[in-house]
């Protein structure tokens, strides 16, 4: 009767058309579009020109957990996938962006955060755009292969932006057929599209509905134009009109500035401020309420998902609680609509922190633009340099994590952070290729360094140089930091030429003691003065590293770099190890018996923490004399016979302590009053 019961069951079902697939089957035959809430992008990191400028370590895991600290579920990266080591006609996926991307989705699956990756490129035109649909639908392959495996952790936004020189109908046939190829290798991650007209809301119905479902629909939202870009560009168009306040207020209103007189600025100009028009003054919260319900209208008469690609303001010239006025109206209202959204930028002029400052969460967010957005702030903290106490590396294949690196290398000159050609050792070395004059490449600390006992330590500098150009030359420089008006950014350099080392096209290792490092002075950008040198450079506060070109222009010259490293002279043989103490050492303080002072003298055969106390007969501390990290060598303290509250101690035997990471040693004196 049972087994008569499961064939009818079975019957029926196959006769009604329904069948029997396990759920795991049927979620990747109909995989759930992927859920986003709050995101951040990131868009100085990987949408570079050549993949050769890449730093690969300008974000870490540590970023992406501050990042999701805030509240935020996904971080959108934006990618150039279109570089010069994609040539044609395979368009090979850059390994160098290949393996930020790879380490960006780890860090994301272990922190259970969602990666958008964000193809940027603008070049899209109609006659052009199946030539472009061909590179596009074989990068995407290439992406999508290489991710197909990973869980809900990728989402692949085809292409940010698409521009106005391409029509809806043919950028509707390009997105279809990187669809396609996409599901092509994987069926299961969530795709974005979104429309031509640099993602224009009012474009949005210009998209085909496509026939794959799980799609996410994209629009950016920088509306007023004449608000989120003052002080900036927007696609050539200067709004030079700066201290625009939101909501639209009469009394602070600015004028408009001259060039924008006679221009299509104008006319936004007089919209702003005709608060008569209701909903359609760009002025008012209203209208930003009203150009969300277009979104809103689409996401719901196509039955699709949107979401907010990046919205935001420029900081530059903008009021902090005008900024935070219009974030706060457009996020909340985007969330009340059930609208997910990615703030256009975590660092910069359109980021979340302080202006000018490093962008470090816990010591620079604007707590006032990050309440706004209904992020959650840490508490901040003051900045505070550890000294350094050991050598430090500043490339070496790579720029070294907690550096920053940018140049300015004027029209012709490049860096390339990834040179195969020859390096010293390792996979690349670094190349700094027809800079001109006054030019640079700057490994920026954003937490200022401070290395004063690596000075009184002798640490060097030490890299490797190579140059085939006899008449080349670089400055090494070193700069401190420049906080406010009463500072300036002093220099400490060194320049190194064929005099210093042979520019033969051979490698050359430069070692040059950061004491004997020459005090050039400061130029100043903020008041554009220079200053000559004071004595005033502050080894406790560096900013930054620079490779400069300063005596004369070099226009065909190419200089390359490797291990570029802060050493210890004794760790590496510039010192003779028989210079170095070989054990640590308290010697006997003299005079002894003493009055009133004595001197105590102890050696390091290592840089170690110590700690030199005065104890009583009893054991009972008397007073500290030194506590901190001190150098290899030798070391004098004097002891006045005081106690910790300067009040002199009695006469009698006293017992005085030197201990060391690993050591602890003692010997008896006596004050005789």
């Amino acid at each position: 009767m049972r087994n008569s019961i499961i064939l009818l069951t079975l019957f029926m079902l196959l006769i009604t058309g329904i069948c029997l697939i396990p759920h795991s089957d049927a979620a990747a035959k109909n995989p759930a579009v992927t859920t986003l809430v709050k995101g951040m992008n990131i868009g100085d990191w990987l949408d570079t020109d050549d993949s050769f400028y890449i730093q690969t370590t300008r974000y870490t895991k540590g970023d992406f957990a501050d990042i999701k600290s805030l509240g935020c579920d996904h971080i959108r990266i934006e990618i150039n996938f279109e570089t010069t080591d994609s040539p044609l006609p395979d368009f090979p996926l850059s390994p160098i962006i290949a393996g930020c991307m790879d380490e960006a989705i780890n860090w994301a699956e272990q922190l259970g955060l969602k990666v958008i990756l964000s193809n940027h490129y603008n070049d899209f035109a109609d006659a052009t755009y199946t030539v472009e649909q061909t590179w596009l639908v074989k990068i995407w392959q290439q992406v999508a292969e290489r991710y197909a495996s990973k869980g809900d952790v990728v989402l692949y936004e085809i292409n940010a932006e698409p521009g106005d020189k391409i029509s809806a109908a043919n950028w509707n046939t390009v997105a279809a057929a990187v669809i396609a190829a996409i599901r092509s290798v994987d069926a299961n991650h969530t795709i974005i599209v979104g429309p031509v007209n640099w993602y224009s809301l009012d474009n949005l119905n210009d998209l085909d509905t496509f026939s794959d479902t799980n799609l996410i629909y994209a629009f950016n939202f920088f509306r007023p134009l004449l608000f989120t870009h003052q002080g900036a560009t927007w696609h050539d168009v200067d709004y030079n009109t700066v201290g625009i306040p939101f909501p639209y207020d009469a009394a602070r209103m600015p004028a408009l500035d001259a060039d924008a007189v006679g221009t299509p600025i104008e006319d936004e100009y007089n919209l702003y401020t005709n608060t008569s028009l209701g909903a359609d003054c760009p002025g008012t919260v209203e209208y930003l309420q009203a150009q969300i319900d277009k979104v809103a209208q689409f996401a719901s008469s196509r039955g699709v998902p949107v979401w907010c690609s990046t919205f935001g303001a420029n900081m530059s010239d903008v009021e902090v609680q005008d900024r935070a006025n219009w974030l706060q109206a457009v996020a909340s209202y985007m969330s009340g609509k059930n609208i997910p959204w990615c703030h256009t930028g975590y660092r910069g002029d359109w980021g979340i922190f302080d202006e000018d400052s490093p962008g470090i969460l816990k010591y620079n967010v604007n707590d006032t633009v990050a309440t706004a957005l209904s992020l959650t702030p840490p508490e901040k903290q003051e900045y505070e340099a550890e000294p350094l106490f050991e050598g430090f590396t500043i490339y070496n294949d790579e720029v070294h994590e907690g550096i920053r690196v940018g140049w300015w290398l004027g029209e012709v000159g490049e860096p390339n952070f990834f040179v195969t050609d020859n390096p010293h050792s390792g996979e690349y070395c670094l190349g700094m290729l027809f800079p001109g004059q006054w030019n640079a490449i700057d490994f920026y600390f954003p937490l200022h360094l401070d290395m004063q006992y690596l000075i009184d330590d002798d640490s060097y500098l030490d890299l490797w140089i190579r140059c085939d150009d006899p008449v080349g030359h670089v400055q090494l420089r070193f700069e401190d930091t420049d906080e406010d008006s009463a500072e300036h950014p002093w220099r400490m350099n060194k320049q190194v030429d064929d005099s210093v080392v042979p520019f033969d096209g051979e490698w050359q290792n430069v070692q040059i003691p950061l004491n004997e490092m020459e005090d050039q002075g400061a130029w100043d950008p903020d008041d554009e003065g220079w200053y000559n040198p004071a004595g005033l450079y502050d080894w406790t506060h560096v900013q930054r590293f620079q490779l400069v070109s300063e005596i004369a222009a070099q226009t065909e010259t190419e200089l390359y770099f490797d291990d570029i490293r802060i050493i210890d002279p004794y760790d590496t043989g510039i010192k003779s190890p028989l210079e170095k103490p070989d054990h640590v050492e308290l010697t006997q303080n003299y005079p002894n018996p003493f009055n009133p002072a004595t001197t105590i003298e102890f050696t390091l055969d290592k840089k170690s923490d110590v700690s030199l106390n005065i104890y009583n007969i009893q054991g009972e501390l008397v007073r500290n004399l030194y506590s901190g990290k001190s150098l290899t060598g030798s070391h004098q303290v004097e002891w006045d016979g005081t106690n910790n509250y300067n009040h002199n101690v009695a006469s009698g035997i006293y017992i005085y302590t030197l201990e060391t990471n690993d050591r602890k040693i003692s010997h008896r004196m006596v004050l005789l009053r």
